[in-house]
């Protein structure tokens, strides 16, 4: 099993996908039911192993919340899955299989399709970074930083984030994200 994931970190990151489920509720309802069942102890342990780093605390704590969407759920934006603890493995894989600038301490957590993706940085900071996505570059600092933005660009449509991106929702009640 992971090790316990620090007090302030589990409330700022379990507070931002509080805020943004709810929105999600109340104004996407299509999307809020397509979240997999949170990560379980044994699951988040079974990924530490796998990949052989230790996992960031934010992201025990989001797994243990969402252990990713399934196909036409959430996504960050401007269109990042968030992965499931199985779907972690399996993309970390894959890139450390194709060399590359990939480095085998980074985390993946969420995919833009193809090759794009989120990930966290294990080399030390645990920085978020992008590798091979749309390139706009401008993250925020780490995932809680990005939970909390997208919380409040869904909320309030202000924040670092509202000035690239608006939340879009359609008839059916999915979400989607317009480039500003």
């Amino acid at each position: 099993m992971a090790p316990e994931p620090a007090a302030a970190v589990r409330v700022r990151v379990e507070a931002a996908w509080q805020r943004i489920d709810e929105w999600l509720r109340n104004f996407a309802p299509a999307t809020a039911r397509r979240w997999n069942a949170p990560a379980t102890p044994e699951e988040i342990g079974v990924l530490q192993r796998e990949l052989g780093v230790e996992l960031p605390d934010d992201l025990v704590v989001s797994l243990g919340v969402h252990n990713g969407a399934r196909v036409g759920g959430f996504t960050l934006p401007p269109a990042y899955a968030p992965l499931s603890a199985v779907e972690i493995t399996r993309k970390a894989r894959e890139l450390c299989a194709r060399g590359g600038d990939w480095d085998g301490r980074f985390v993946p957590f969420a995919s833009g399709g193809g090759d794009g993706v989120l990930y966290l940085d294990q080399r030390g900071a645990g920085a978020l970074g992008e590798h091979s996505g749309p390139g706009r570059g401008g993250w925020p600092r780490g995932l809680p930083d990005l939970l909390e933005q997208t919380a409040e660009l869904l909320n309030s449509g202000t924040g670092p984030l509202a000035a690239r991106y608006r939340p879009t929702v359609d008839g059916d009640g999915a979400l989607g994200w317009a480039v500003r």
